[in-house]
């Protein structure tokens, strides 16, 4: 089953930002908590020709292996950075090299929000193609998360949309009718509210 062409992950992929969202908190909570020598550097790093050439154009492997030199010569700019060049590559499918710049960004998101770090990790198991993996990884993530929170209903949506990939119709229903429950609350999330119909009408779909 290859990932392109799995039409979950292209609902996934319109939504990378929220996904991923745990890697681009650590950038800014590193950046906040820098020190004014490091925030100095990091903003001779966001000015550089090289990361400013990279961004522009992030095909070219020759500055984007200047960057990953530039990061390795200083921890503090990998947790700023990393995260968001891992989010850039992501979104080109360039997963191995992604999860090179995302661990050290993953491992500070555990002690912050070991919940988040989770959903991340998944994410790229996700990216990887290890569907079952994932799959079990974020039943787990379900019943460690309380709440109707944001977290817990995207986690949800990516459990539906792994068991609609792998054919379990049963399994994908219940969690659906779960997600439908969260949407009952009128003053839950305004922005999941947008999935409304695609629930509703994948319920149908699974009751015929």
């Amino acid at each position: 089953m290859e990932l392109k062409n799995n039409r979950f992950i292209l609902i996934l992929k319109r939504h990378w930002s929220t996904i991923l969202a745990g890697l681009v908190l650590i950038s800014v909570l590193f950046y906040r908590q820098a020190t004014n020598k490091k925030r100095t550097e990091q903003d001779l790093l966001l000015k550089d020709s090289i990361y400013a050439k990279w961004e522009k154009n992030p095909s070219d492997e020759g500055n984007l292996q200047e960057l990953e030199k530039l990061l390795k010569r200083n921890e503090s700019l990998h947790h700023v950075y990393g995260s968001l060049i891992a989010q850039k590559l992501l979104e080109m499918q360039k997963v191995d090299k992604a999860y090179e710049f995302s661990k050290k960004p993953v491992e500070n998101l555990k002690e912050i929000s070991p919940e988040y770090a989770e959903f991340v990790e998944t994410s790229l198991l996700i990216s990887q193609n290890r569907l079952k993996d994932a799959l079990m990884r974020s039943y787990e993530l379900d019943e460690k998360i309380t709440g109707f929170t944001k977290l817990k209903f995207y986690n949800l949506l990516r459990i539906s949309l792994i068991e609609k990939s792998l054919s379990h119709k049963t399994e994908e229903l219940k969690v659906l009718n779960r997600l439908s429950t969260m949407l009952e609350n009128k003053e839950f999330l305004e922005e999941v509210q947008t999935y409304a119909d695609y629930i509703s009408s994948r319920k149908k779909t699974l009751s015929h």
